[in-house]
């Protein structure tokens, strides 16, 4: 099938194809996540793109300018996967794909007018902008989780691929070295870096509560990670709860806080650091929590339901009584 081809589109399109595969190997790790959207799009943008390799190899287009258009809808629909994920939580996550729509509609305004009136591609300043903020937002997501270096490469993908509508990129020649660099960094290194990361809860079979929650920090980034652990926290605070979620997992809770509750606690033993009443109604707390993004089964595939102040990597803490969980 791609017999006819040039040795470079030729290679570009197989990335594509290499990318969607582990895309679609993923539907095991994904089942259960709010993730499916995202995935989705991924999988239309990886399309998409490479149609724009293959339309000029082929002679399917050989017009410059209708080749431009069709890189810029490629271009525009690989933010489409982070906008879905921007609404990956339950139950506004169907419904939130109506937003992802009509921005991918704004954003392809410039090409629907040059498509009408026949014009060259003109992209406004402030679409070239907010696809600047765009990409920077989704790198700043998953800075600090596994996936950072999958976010940077499909940034430099995306820059590399719309350089004739970034300000700011006019340096960047459209040339073939240039589409081969946005190939391998927004296709082969997330392939590669889902294979080695995504493929399993964890590689030694583990169910712990740091494992789950680096798995969560990957797929969902600071985003929606940051918005589980205040809210998980605030919990924590009003129950007297004392452990808290940080980014790289339990913590124990703030010393000041500790210090004020000293007056009406007791000094715990070693060998039941915390009431496990207590730690069910933290675990109960968290999974509730998950279940806006992942479902149960996910959870348990990845968390056993322990704390580390259960498994001695946390010291004795003192504590106030819990009130109740309703």
């Amino acid at each position: 099938m791609l017999t006819g081809m040039p040795l470079f589109e030729t290679l570009c399109v197989l990335i594509s194809l290499s990318t969607a595969t582990v895309v679609l190997a993923s539907l095991t790790d994904l089942r259960g996540t709010t993730l499916t959207a995202p995935r989705n799009w991924a999988l239309l943008a990886l399309a998409c793109a490479a149609l724009a390799e293959l339309a000029p190899a082929v002679d399917l287009i050989r017009a410059q300018s209708s080749l431009r258009i069709l890189r810029y809808a490629s271009g525009i629909l690989t933010f489409a996967p982070f906008m879905a994920l921007l609404g990956a939580k339950r139950p506004q996550n169907a419904a939130w794909q109506f937003v992802v729509l009509t921005l991918l509609i704004v954003l392809a305004l410039p090409a629907g007018s040059s498509l009408v009136y026949g014009s060259r591609l003109a992209v406004p300043w402030m679409i070239a902008w907010l696809l600047w903020a765009l990409i920077g937002f989704e790198v700043i997501t998953f800075l600090g989780t596994r996936l950072w270096p999958s976010a940077v490469g499909i940034a430099a993908a995306q820059v590399v691929g719309l350089h004739f509508i970034l300000p700011g990129t006019s340096w960047l020649a459209e040339s073939r070295t240039a589409a081969l660099v946005a190939a391998i960094s927004g296709g082969l290194i997330p392939a590669v870096q889902v294979m080695l990361v995504s493929s399993k809860p964890s590689v030694d079979g583990e169910k712990s509560l740091r494992r789950m929650w680096a798995n969560f920090r990957a797929l969902f980034g600071a985003t929606w990670s940051l918005r589980v652990m205040m809210m998980f926290n605030d919990a924590a605070e009003r129950n007297h709860w004392p452990l808290r979620l940080g980014w790289s997992g339990c913590e124990i809770a703030p010393a000041a806080e500790t210090k004020e509750q000293n007056s009406v606690t007791t000094q715990t033993s070693a060998k039941s650091p915390v009431d496990p009443q207590v730690l069910r109604g933290m675990e109960k707390g968290l999974r509730m929590l998950l279940r806006r993004f992942v479902s149960p089964a996910w959870v348990e595939a990845r968390w056993d339901g322990t704390w580390p102040v259960e498994q001695g990597e946390l010291p004795p803490i003192s504590r106030k009584k819990a009130e109740p969980i309703k």
